[in-house]
Protein backbone atom coordinates (compact mmCIF):
# COMPACT_ATOMS: atom_id res chain seq x y z
CA UNK A 1 0.00 0.00 0.00
CA UNK A 2 1.61 3.46 -0.77
CA UNK A 3 0.87 6.63 0.56
CA UNK A 4 0.36 9.70 -0.60
CA UNK A 5 -0.58 13.40 0.94
CA UNK A 6 -3.66 15.17 -0.88
CA UNK A 7 -4.25 18.74 0.26
CA UNK A 8 -8.14 19.94 0.45
CA UNK A 9 -8.61 23.23 -0.99
CA UNK A 10 -10.27 26.40 0.47
CA UNK A 11 -14.36 25.02 0.59
CA UNK A 12 -12.85 21.92 2.21
CA UNK A 13 -13.30 19.63 -1.20
CA UNK A 14 -10.48 16.96 -1.72
CA UNK A 15 -9.87 15.84 -5.42
CA UNK A 16 -8.65 12.80 -6.45
CA UNK A 17 -6.95 12.66 -9.65
CA UNK A 18 -6.32 9.43 -12.37
CA UNK A 19 -2.88 9.34 -11.46
CA UNK A 20 -3.74 8.86 -7.72
CA UNK A 21 -6.89 6.57 -7.72
CA UNK A 22 -6.83 5.18 -11.37
CA UNK A 23 -9.43 2.25 -9.89
CA UNK A 24 -11.92 5.07 -9.86
CA UNK A 25 -14.32 5.16 -12.99
CA UNK A 26 -15.35 8.63 -14.35
CA UNK A 27 -19.01 9.31 -13.86
CA UNK A 28 -19.53 7.19 -10.72
CA UNK A 29 -21.28 7.71 -7.71
CA UNK A 30 -19.71 6.98 -4.52
CA UNK A 31 -20.99 6.36 -1.16
CA UNK A 32 -18.98 7.79 1.61
CA UNK A 33 -18.08 5.95 4.63
CA UNK A 34 -16.63 7.56 7.75
CA UNK A 35 -14.05 4.98 9.54
CA UNK A 36 -13.08 7.61 12.74
CA UNK A 37 -10.33 9.85 10.75
CA UNK A 38 -10.36 7.40 7.94
CA UNK A 39 -13.11 7.97 4.79
CA UNK A 40 -13.89 5.09 2.35
CA UNK A 41 -15.36 5.01 -0.72
CA UNK A 42 -17.70 2.66 -2.35
CA UNK A 43 -19.15 3.21 -5.86
CA UNK A 44 -23.22 2.78 -5.42
CA UNK A 45 -24.87 0.69 -7.97
CA UNK A 46 -25.91 2.75 -10.99
CA UNK A 47 -29.70 2.30 -11.82
CA UNK A 48 -30.69 2.09 -15.61
CA UNK A 49 -31.66 5.37 -17.65
CA UNK A 50 -35.72 5.39 -17.58
CA UNK A 51 -35.35 5.33 -21.58
CA UNK A 52 -33.48 1.54 -20.84
CA UNK A 53 -36.43 0.19 -18.61
CA UNK A 54 -38.37 -1.69 -20.75
CA UNK A 55 -41.38 -3.33 -18.16
CA UNK A 56 -44.13 -0.09 -17.82
CA UNK A 57 -44.28 -1.18 -14.40
CA UNK A 58 -40.38 -0.79 -13.39
CA UNK A 59 -40.64 2.58 -15.27
CA UNK A 60 -43.19 4.41 -13.36
CA UNK A 61 -41.43 2.73 -9.88
CA UNK A 62 -38.38 4.14 -11.17
CA UNK A 63 -39.93 7.51 -12.12
CA UNK A 64 -41.50 8.03 -8.68
CA UNK A 65 -37.72 7.24 -6.94
CA UNK A 66 -36.45 9.70 -9.60
CA UNK A 67 -39.22 11.86 -8.14
CA UNK A 68 -38.25 11.58 -4.64
CA UNK A 69 -35.08 13.03 -5.24
CA UNK A 70 -36.17 16.22 -5.91
CA UNK A 71 -39.21 16.48 -3.60
CA UNK A 72 -38.92 18.86 -0.35
CA UNK A 73 -41.03 18.31 2.49
CA UNK A 74 -44.44 20.27 2.60
CA UNK A 75 -44.27 23.22 4.74
CA UNK A 76 -47.53 24.88 3.22
CA UNK A 77 -48.43 27.12 1.39
CA UNK A 78 -47.17 30.90 1.70
CA UNK A 79 -50.10 33.07 3.20
CA UNK A 80 -51.61 36.05 0.78
CA UNK A 81 -50.14 38.75 2.29
CA UNK A 82 -46.40 37.46 1.37
CA UNK A 83 -47.38 36.97 -2.32
CA UNK A 84 -48.82 40.56 -2.18
CA UNK A 85 -46.94 43.75 -3.58
CA UNK A 86 -47.13 45.50 0.25
CA UNK A 87 -46.09 41.89 1.65
CA UNK A 88 -42.79 41.93 -0.61
CA UNK A 89 -40.96 44.27 1.28
CA UNK A 90 -42.01 43.12 4.62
Amino acid sequence: MSTTKVKTDENGNVLLTRQLAPELEPNTVYTVERQGKAIRLEPTPQTPKLHEIKDPEERVKAFREFLKEFSRPSGGELPDWHIIQDGIYD
